[in-house]
């Protein structure tokens, strides 16, 4: 007990350090020096007193500034510039770009998805050494490019912007947490192959499953069968992904903590069989090994990684002859993650794996205690159950944070997914294994058809029952600490069983989940008008409940390219929403109680929007010139370098409340 304490301290210094150094931003030597001063004078304390109990206290301390300072210096030593100047500081326009492709992702239409990290600068035929990476949407058609590749380019930088829409994705916060603050698009003979490097075993091994499983199956079940099992999301629909997001499943469409614990499940199984293997715990090195070349087959993605780490250090830690679920552990594989990169931390997938972890080491066994079950096979259910609802507390607060929404129904798809996520991952892994036996791989194909249909269908059925996902959880960051910090309270007073401190723990439980519904009810019922920063013009008009989406469009595909953003609203805002469409020279007007709330005229190239005697204008062409100087002009209509044939408003969305 004492070392976990001690760890935790470790620990939350570290983090502390991170924090503290991402607000203040200070000079990278600066912290590297003061971490060095106390580095050389720990050595001194421990080597010249340790032995003296007031040293001891003093070796105490400096430890925990060492690693107070260490998560500092970790943030600072991840970040650009800190060993090469970063290229922004270095590129000028009408340079040359030189770099390698670090990451690769293949895109639905015109467009894949690249991390491009530069190395060098070419500026009046002089080269420069440079680092940083940069987001690149590179048009197909043209050079093929591999992970490894190295290329030149000339690139026109673009800053990552968010739209200013309400509830849209922070891409700007999620890039910067990655290092990557600019994006580029590389057309056909924008750009030229300096070094081709071959795709790696790996890729090419991955390349293979996927396609024996897209033989094998419908597109529709081949793209979540791979989604699975080598963590490839590109071939499922977006009905699959919101039926999965909606009914609190989306963890099994990213391979993750889940996937390599019933890997992990599996192959200690099979290993524990061969009886030599269980002598001196062998089977447990074997199936780490096994993990990481399933974690090297899913192309090492940060999710897989994560959860490999840490499963391979609980492993060793069973070994060691610990509790193979331990703090210290969990603690110790956290540690090594951020000091790898310090970045991690703001990773939404290892905030959510870590979360789930300590939620089911601090609260799995205090629920599986509250249901003493005799029969076998109905106490693995209530096992696994509580298993996912001790997950499920760790993660909710985060999870209303970042996705606004809570699946109703996570209970029933907990269950439901853990009859048959196992037997999903087990049936694939047979299927790859037999994928050279003719009749028998039929067979196992025939299965796995059946497997995944049944679990798309469970899915399906989950989001189509009434109020199968509450939306509309707009809550701040301070409430997620409060909500922590109340389960933290709660996890004491268990432990303590001191009835008056469990009484007011429960009490500040129920009152922080009272404030989430609150938070929903205010959000749903608020009045507000917004101009979006769509690709066409969108306006909103809420009121009691009700969201009035007016737009310009004609056709039904024009209006599927505006669901983002309008799925967006919805998902943080609620409310049931309303397609309006505005016809040119007609007055639309929204009322409520024969009040009327909002007036919209599409009139001389130019859409007219009226709020309580105030008057905007969105210009519906590139070059529009106002001809009513009383009506303020809504920012200009610029070409949309994101989206092709599509605008933007330079100034962002613009909205009453």
């Amino acid at each position: 007990m004492q070392a976990s304490r001690y760890m935790l301290q470790l620990s939350v210094l570290f983090l502390l350090g991170i924090a503290v150094q991402y607000f203040l931003q200070l000079n990278a030597l600066f912290v590297f020096t003061a971490w060095m001063g106390v580095l050389i004078l720990l050595l001194f304390t421990g080597i010249e007193k340790a032995k003296a109990f007031v040293f001891q206290r003093v070796l105490s301390l400096q430890i925990l500034a060492l690693f107070f300072l260490g998560g500092m210096l970790a943030l600072a030593s991840s970040s650009s510039g800190f060993y090469k100047m970063n290229y922004a500081k270095r590129f000028l326009p009408g340079d040359e770009l030189i770099g390698r492709i670090v990451d690769f992702k293949e895109g639905g239409k015109k467009y894949d998805k690249i991390l491009f990290r530069s190395e060098q600068v070419v500026s009046n035929k002089m080269l420069y050494e440079v680092d940083g990476t940069l987001l690149a949407y590179i048009q197909r058609g043209g050079a093929s490019v591999n992970v490894g590749d190295v290329i030149v380019c000339k690139p026109r930088l673009t800053a990552i912007r968010n739209k200013g829409n309400p509830g849209e994705f922070d891409a700007e916060y999620y890039w910067k947490t990655k290092g990557v603050e600019d994006m580029v698009f590389l057309r056909e003979g924008d750009f030229e192959v300096l070094e081709n490097t071959p795709k790696p075993f790996f890729d090419r091994l991955r390349n293979y499953l996927k396609g024996e499983l897209e033989q094998a199956l419908s597109p529709e079940l081949s793209g979540l069968a791979i989604a699975l099992s080598l963590g490839d999301k590109g071939g499922l629909s977006q009905e699959t992904r919101d039926n999965f997001s909606n009914a609190g499943a989306m963890h099994v469409l990213a391979v993750s903590g889940l996937h390599v614990g019933i890997l992990l499940g599996i192959i200690q199984w099979i290993f524990y069989q061969v009886g030599f293997l269980r002598k001196k715990k062998v089977y447990i090195l074997c199936a780490i090994g096994v993990l990481w070349f399933f974690a090297l087959l899913t192309g090492l993605a940060p999710s897989v990684f994560r959860a490999t780490l840490m499963f391979s250090f609980l492993g060793f830690g069973k070994l060691l002859g610990r509790r193979f679920f331990s703090l210290n552990a969990l603690l110790v594989s956290g540690l090594f993650l951020l000091m790898l990169d310090a970045n991690t931390l703001f990773d939404i997938g290892f905030q959510l794996s870590f979360l789930a972890l300590l939620g089911i080491l601090f609260f799995f066994q205090p629920i599986a205690n509250l249901w003493s079950v005799s029969n076998k096979w109905l106490d693995k259910l209530w096992q696994g159950t509580a298993l996912g609802l001790a997950a499920q507390i760790g993660t909710i607060p985060i999870s209303l944070y970042y996705f606004h929404q809570f699946p109703n129904y996570f209970m029933l798809t907990n269950i439901g997914l853990i009859l048959v996520s196992g037997v999903a991952l087990g049936s694939v892994l047979l299927f790859f294994i037999t994928s050279k036996i003719p009749i028998i791989n039929d067979v196992v194909a025939y299965a796995l058809e059946h497997v995944f249909g049944g679990m798309a269908s469970f899915v399906r059925w989950i989001d189509h029952l009434p109020f199968s996902v509450a939306r509309g959880f707009a809550i701040d960051f301070w409430q997620v600490w409060f909500a922590y910090g109340s389960l933290i309270i709660l996890l004491i007073a268990y432990r303590s069983q001191r009835l008056r401190l469990w009484y007011g723990s429960v009490l500040t439980v129920f009152l922080c989940a009272l404030q989430f519904v609150y938070v929903r009810h205010t959000s749903e019922l608020k009045q507000e008008v917004v101009v979006f920063n769509s690709p066409t013009p969108l306006v909103l008009v809420k009121n009691a409940g009700v969201n009035y989406f007016l737009h310009t469009v004609n056709t039904e595909e024009e209006l599927k390219k505006l669901d983002f953003i309008v799925s967006a609203y919805e998902r943080k805002y609620s409310g049931s929403s309303k397609y309006i469409p505005i016809k040119e020279n007609q007055l639309v007007e929204i009322a409520a109680r024969n009040e009327a709330l909002a007036l919209l005229k599409w009139h001389m190239n130019g859409l007219h929007v009226l709020i309580d005697d105030r008057e905007v204008l969105i210009p519906l062409e590139d070059c529009y010139v106002n001809p009513d100087s009383a009506a303020v002009v809504l920012g200009s209509w610029l070409k949309s370098p994101q989206v092709e044939n599509g605008h933007q408003l330079e100034q962002g969305a613009f909205y009453w409340k």
